[in-house]
């Protein structure tokens, strides 16, 4: 087993940060032909993951005690496809219990 980091504040840094995009499977700009543009309901030009990632999860530490787990393509595909993917959030409580909230929609105002 292989644990990395990589510094970035979320997975968006990740992901635009040139040097550090490849641990996402990188991203690229493609363009649709006609009818696959209307099918996607997205313009002709598009970024893509371009290959499998690095890493099968990736773990945003918000704060000591806050961590939001992605499944790595998943997330990826659904950000660059204009969508919130879906995120376990992972906080300690007062007492140290850690509270696991699996399936919630990746946003500033439940995963911060």
């Amino acid at each position: 087993m292989l644990i990395g980091t990589a510094h970035g504040e979320k997975i968006e840094n990740i992901m635009k940060n040139p040097t550090l995009a490849d641990l996402v499977g990188g991203i690229e700009a493609v363009t649709l032909g006609d009818a696959e543009a209307k099918a996607r309901n997205s313009q002709k030009s598009v970024l893509e993951r371009k290959a499998p990632p690095t890493f099968p999860f990736l773990i945003e530490m918000r704060d000591r005690h806050h961590w939001v787990a992605h499944r790595t393509e998943k997330s990826v595909d659904m950000l660059l496809g204009g969508k919130m993917p879906q995120v376990e959030v992972r906080k300690r409580d007062d007492k140290f219990n850690v509270i696991i909230e699996r399936g919630k929609a990746y946003s500033v105002d439940n995963c911060i």
